[in-house]
């Protein structure tokens, strides 16, 4: 269906060392950090109403900003009796008057809203008081990050390049999603979704060693080319069953406005690739959403915990001449 799932949970000891990161925050001015800055989105932020959440997600910002630029390996912290972490940043969320369900709230936001962020694990740690920002053994190395960073930029430019060459913003979204789709195959082991952190980031569609990723690859590099080319977006997870029988697996998927942020739809790459024998196609770019939600269930600001999302426009197309066959004029009619 997918391949997304909600971050695993882990506890650690009240006590924990200081971050093993080093290095001081500098001016950003890199072309990497420009990259890296202007695919950065705003909806999670902005979704944050509880006082103190958006002084947590900024000191998230701090941390990822400083982790970016250093220039030491990340080193293991111990969490508890048994278990290890790469600690990026520790905050005590207990300090801002929050819950762990709201610091919960504030992870998820800031994830989100910056899908550049290959590096953030999957896995989230955290105390009675305090909760933490961490990565993956893979990523600990500065010249690993160093080496993808670089991908990412090459790539992120490339396809913008592809992009400036579109007559509106409809067919700029659409250049993006089909090239997308023509670079990466959806992500498997062993017949399931691939588990490995590369398939679940832009790190699998960017590093040509891969070019495969599951769902939340593909809903990440889409949503960090549209905050790159500012069009308004939408990064979305909940539940998908192809067979519309309800219930169904994790996925994610986004939705886009071609038109400054008036009206959005519905559009799910990985449901539009069909495979590197098979090509791609249309059916899930701008689909009703009446008939997309018929397979598709978003998670909302009712959902707590690691299953929290902001909330999603009103405006969302509902109409078969929203769908980008009809905008496009490529659809037959039989009449």
């Amino acid at each position: 269906v997918g391949g997304w799932s909600p971050a695993k949970e882990c506890t650690a000891t009240e006590t924990i060392e200081e971050p093993a990161v080093t290095s001081k925050r500098r001016v950003i001015n890199s072309s990497a950090d420009d990259v890296f800055v202007t695919s950065t989105g705003t909806i999670g932020y902005n979704a944050l109403t509880k006082e103190g959440q958006k002084a947590v997600y900024k000191e998230f910002c701090n941390f990822a900003e400083e982790f970016m630029s250093s220039t030491s390996n990340l080193g293991k912290t111990k969490m508890n009796n048994t278990s290890y972490a790469y600690v990026v940043g520790k905050i005590k969320y207990t300090n801002y008057g929050l819950t762990l369900d709201e610091a919960y709230q504030v992870y998820y936001a800031f994830n989100y809203d910056h899908p550049a962020y290959y590096w953030i694990s999957n896995t989230v740690w955290s105390s009675s008081a305090e909760i933490f920002l961490t990565t993956e053994s893979e990523y600990a190395s500065v010249s690993q990050r160093t080496a993808i960073n670089k991908m990412i930029v090459d790539g992120v430019k490339n396809y913008a390049d592809l992009a400036e060459q579109a007559e509106d913003t409809l067919d700029k979204i659409a250049v993006i999603h089909d090239a997308i789709i023509t670079d990466v195959d959806y992500a498997y082991k062993d017949g399931s979704p691939e588990t490995a952190i590369w398939a679940h980031g832009v790190h699998g569609v960017f590093d040509p060693s891969y070019n495969e990723v599951v769902c939340e690859g593909y809903a990440d590099a889409f949503s960090l080319m549209m905050n790159y080319l500012d069009i308004p977006n939408y990064y979305i997870t909940g539940t998908a069953d192809s067979s519309g029988a309800g219930g169904g697996g994790g996925h994610a998927w986004n939705a886009v406005s071609a038109d400054n942020g008036a009206t959005y739809m519905y559009i799910d790459l990985t449901w539009d690739d069909l495979g590197s024998d098979n090509g791609f196609y249309y059916k899930y770019f701008g689909m009703p959403k009446s008939d997309f939600e018929k397979k598709h269930s978003a998670y909302s600001s009712d959902n707590t915990g690691l299953y929290w999302l902001y909330d999603l426009p009103d405006s969302i197309n509902d109409s078969f001449e929203d769908t980008y066959y009809y905008r496009t004029g490529s659809y037959f009619n039989s009449e």
